[in-house]
């Protein structure tokens, strides 16, 4: 399953940008991550396998990454259309 997970931060310091992008290079499951403008200041996109791995990611991942302020979860329920080679949601 295909997620996306919208971030906004507590603060918009140079610090708080370099520690979590830092965490998110270390997590295998988040594929993308986009600095955004507007009112989120990150996009992520993330694979689990089901609803119980997502948890288990939200609970031991996501939910420890460093100064989020905000955490919004969007569940992909097919894809319409996928740039390149990247597989479709299954």
């Amino acid at each position: 399953m295909i997620i996306f997970v919208e971030i906004r931060l507590k603060s918009l310091g140079d610090e708080e940008f370099e520690k979590f992008e830092q965490m998110i290079e270390t997590m295998p499951n988040i594929t993308d991550c986009f600095l955004m403008s507007g009112n989120v200041d990150y996009l992520l996109r993330m694979r689990a396998k089901d609803m119980a791995h997502f948890e288990q990611l939200h609970r031991n991942e996501l939910a420890k990454l460093p100064g989020v302020e905000r955490l919004t979860t969007r569940f992909g329920i097919r894809a319409v259309k996928v740039a390149g080679n990247q597989a479709a949601a299954s």
